[in-house]
């Protein structure tokens, strides 16, 4: 666990610096309406490819478990269902995205400049996005025989050469073409990467597709349905948003959006951490029937995770204008409120079930969620169609934090009701850190100026860096003004690792 997880630590900090590095020269080479054209394209493939997240989730569980028994032909025997599925679903949608590319090309206003490059390149990204499903069906492999992180290190490692090539085309005039010269490279080389480790790791893996038997669907049916739905969910707020930008609104609403989305993803990382540990510490808790230890684990995984991801929002909120400048070379005033409700969102979203969902997964208990899930991208769909007409093209991104708020608090309802071993008084440590972020960024934003007159991004950098302080020194107090955390705790974490008992008597 301890290997996966700086694994999965080291692939997140290369796809920030590769974010970093790459979305300001192509926008800087083909505009933030181009931007927006490419981003639209990626919803439309990730849409198209929900299927891709249900097998290869379903596979994984299914590739642990002949794992953990030692039966390598059946995990052999479950990679050829999958590259099966991954061609079936290849040649069922491709013809239909071709069929459909001037329509949506139509739908999304492209410009006139990458009309005829994106009716061509959205099919072919589609086409590749579904065939990636091979590459996940072998990235579930290797997962399931415990090598999560090498998995997440090659898809880093891919979406860096994919950029890279990117930023290369551009520079030599490739121009629009250079986005799917990227598209490419990524994929062939995530693909014979982790191909070649899963050779190393299980042995001779055959990609040979294999009809499975009705016997197996059967069996699938249950695990599949819910990694389908937490799919569909996924697929109907991030690029259903962009989607939906780029139709109602201009491909340049979705180049910002984009833009609001990378910077609010910071926050998701925080939880990623805590996750995959939780799970199996509640697991082995439950196993014992020791509940006093899972409501520990509760409560003080929920307050980690609270106090990490509320710092991380608060920072982005009050010093998004310092952010976007060393970032992108220039401030994004259109994009600032796209990221407001995107760190709301995914802020109460994260802090409300993070923890809570890891710990019924851990016990065994997935009904809920599945509920949650349901009922949220209902709502979701519900107020999209009544956000739109009131607030117009944001109403999209609004009704998605909105849903995700919702189902959030209904799954703390449903979570509380069905073990009543973890009262509620655990969790209001978490609505009193949101409270306290909110108040925080609030008063952050009132005291901090919009701009600190930084030219350029080493002044922006340089404001950051005497800003951040003021954060925490706004944002910590109020965590103690609202009891989250307590100046005994305060003075225990002094003692331990700032040191010495004068500094102790001092606070």
């Amino acid at each position: 666990m301890l290997k996966n997880s700086l694994g999965i630590l080291s692939s997140r900090l290369i796809s920030i610096a590769v974010s970093l590095v790459s979305v300001p020269v192509v926008i800087s080479y083909l505009g933030i309406a181009g931007y927006g054209v490419w981003e639209s394209i990626i919803a439309v493939s990730v849409i198209c490819n929900v299927a891709q997240t249900t097998i290869s989730g379903t596979l994984l569980w299914k590739f642990s478990g002949a794992f953990g028994s030692g039966d390598h032909a059946a995990a052999l025997y479950y990679v050829r269902i999958g590259v099966f599925a991954s061609l079936a679903l290849s040649c069922l949608l491709t013809p239909i995205a071709w069929c459909g590319r001037q329509f949506l090309v139509h739908l999304f206003h492209v410009p006139a400049e990458f009309r005829s490059s994106a009716a061509v390149i959205l099919p072919l990204v589609v086409a590749l996005m579904v065939l990636g499903t091979v590459t996940e069906v072998i990235g579930a492999l290797l997962s399931g025989f415990q090598r999560a992180g090498i998995v997440n290190l090659v898809q880093s490692v891919s979406g860096a050469c994919n950029y890279g090539v990117v930023i290369i085309g551009l520079l030599t005039g490739l121009g629009f073409w250079s986005l799917l010269l990227g598209f490419v490279t990524g994929f062939l080389v995530s693909l014979g990467v982790l191909y070649g480790i899963a050779r190393s790791v299980c042995g001779p893996v055959s990609l040979v597709p294999r009809v499975p038997s009705l016997t197996l669907l059967r069996s699938l049916k249950g695990y599949s349905g819910f990694m389908l739905l937490h799919s569909a969910v996924g697929a109907f707020r991030d690029p259903t948003d962009r989607i939906v930008l780029a139709s109602v609104a201009s491909p340049i609403w979705t180049g910002y959006f984009a833009i609001a989305a990378k910077l609010a993803q910071l926050v998701w990382m925080a939880c990623q951490f805590l996750y995959v540990p939780v799970i199996a510490a509640s697991g082995a808790l439950a196993a014992r029937s020791d509940w006093i230890g899972l409501r520990r684990l509760y409560t003080d995984t929920s307050t980690m995770l609270s106090v990490m991801v509320g710092f991380i929002s608060v920072t982005i909120a009050a010093l998004h204008d310092q952010l976007f400048l060393v970032w992108l070379g220039h401030s994004a005033p259109q994009a600032v409120p796209i990221l407001y409700l995107l760190l709301l969102g995914s802020t109460v979203g994260i802090i409300l079930t993070g923890v809570g969902t890891a710990i019924c997964k851990g016990i065994g208990i997935v009904r809920m969620e599945a509920i949650c899930i349901a009922v949220g991208l209902l709502i979701n769909l519900v107020l999209k169609f009544a956000f739109i007409q009131c607030f117009g093209p944001i109403g999209t991104v609004v009704a998605s934090a909105a849903s995700m708020a919702l189902s959030a608090l209904l799954f703390l309802f449903l979570m509380h009701k069905r073990l009543p071993e973890l009262p509620w008084r655990l969790s209001s440590l978490s609505i009193k850190t949101l409270l306290a972020a909110l108040c925080s960024i609030a008063v952050l934003r009132f005291l901090l100026p919009s701009s600190q007159s930084a030219s350029g991004r080493a002044g922006a950098l340089l404001a950051l860096c005497t800003m951040i302080p003021c954060v925490a020194a706004i944002y910590f107090p109020f965590l103690i003004v609202f009891r989250v955390i307590t100046m005994h705790q305060v003075r225990h974490f002094a003692a331990k690792y700032i040191g010495g008992r004068e500094n102790v008597v001092k606070i």
